[in-house]
């Protein structure tokens, strides 16, 4: 028997995350298995949702550092956009005038943004930008110079790389908006095409039946985090684990994860029924199948 090891390391700070998991299709010999049982609405677009905000917080992780931006851009009333079209315009209009501006003072334009509308249908958008400055001119002073639809505020990003997960939550809050009323658009974010690009490096274990609860760390790491948990739909175990480049602290113990903190999802009791089908197609979506755990 064999099973899956997926890796991801971050390329600023060295920290990697490991997934192991056995594949759904040949089952885990020796390993006690629950019933399958049928992923509902709501816990695909669920897990579609925390998939996005995973790879939205790599990217941030990936290519921005502390002290960079998280701008959030609002719109007078007057000068809101009044279609989609217009929405277009005014964000190329904006990305390319920064990206001017960056381009004569020497420095990269490197940008993430999420557009969110609010409870009464002001648009605005959220925007993830990295910070540069010298003598006579930074990020600041251009965003509000070339901003002038509404009023530009902006955060520097935390220290602590590891609360991006969090930011990317906030950013795709929308998401749960979009979970509980199946006629709403997907939430999307947007990117430079610069920035690096997250990827896994997946490797398969063969001649292995099982793992252990707390794993080796490898040399110049140690275990920070374990999760051990079972798929709900396959009834598999798999396995989730942080490793931190060394020393470790001293003192420092490997925190154990409980995996509804991990996945921050909620129970879903609805059944996955024939008119919920028939609303998905309605509504022009498809959702992907993927790994659903817990």
């Amino acid at each position: 028997m064999s099973y899956v090891i997926s890796e991801y390391e971050n390329p600023r700070t060295g920290v990697k995350e490991v997934h192991k998991y056995y594949n759904a299709n040949y089952g885990a010999p020796g390993q006690r298995r629950e019933a399958r049982s049928k992923p509902t609405y709501n816990a695909q677009k669920r897990q579609n949702a925390w998939n996005k905000q995973e790879k939205v917080r790599r990217y941030i992780q990936s290519n921005f550092d502390p002290y960079d931006y998280h701008y959030t851009m609002t719109f007078k009333k007057e000068l809101r956009p009044e279609s989609d079209e217009e929405l277009k315009r005014i964000k190329k209009s904006f990305l390319e005038a920064m990206r001017e501006a960056y381009r004569k003072e020497g420095w990269e334009f490197k940008w993430l943004m999420v557009i969110e509308q609010g409870k009464r249908g002001a648009v605005h958008w959220h925007m993830v930008v990295n910070n540069c400055h010298n003598d006579h001119t930074d990020t600041a002073k251009l965003i509000a110079m070339y901003w002038k639809r509404g009023r530009p505020y902006g955060v520097p990003l935390d220290e602590d790389t590891d609360s991006y997960g969090n930011l990317a939550k906030y950013l795709l809050k929308d998401q749960e908006k979009e979970i509980n009323d199946y006629r709403l658009r997907d939430v999307r974010y947007y990117r430079s095409k610069n920035l690096i690009v997250p990827e896994e490096k997946k490797r398969v274990v063969k001649e292995a039946s099982s793992w252990r609860r707390i794993p080796r760390a490898p040399e110049g790491y140690y275990v920070a985090q374990v999760l051990n948990g079972r798929n709900r739909f396959t009834g598999l175990p798999y396995q989730r684990y942080i490793l931190k480049p060394a020393p470790k602290p001293k003192g420092f113990e490997t925190e154990i994860i409980d995996p509804a903190t991990w996945w921050n999802l909620e129970p879903d009791d609805e059944m996955y029924t024939d008119e919920k089908r028939k609303e998905e197609t309605d509504a022009g979506g498809s959702i992907r199948r993927n790994q659903y755990e817990l």
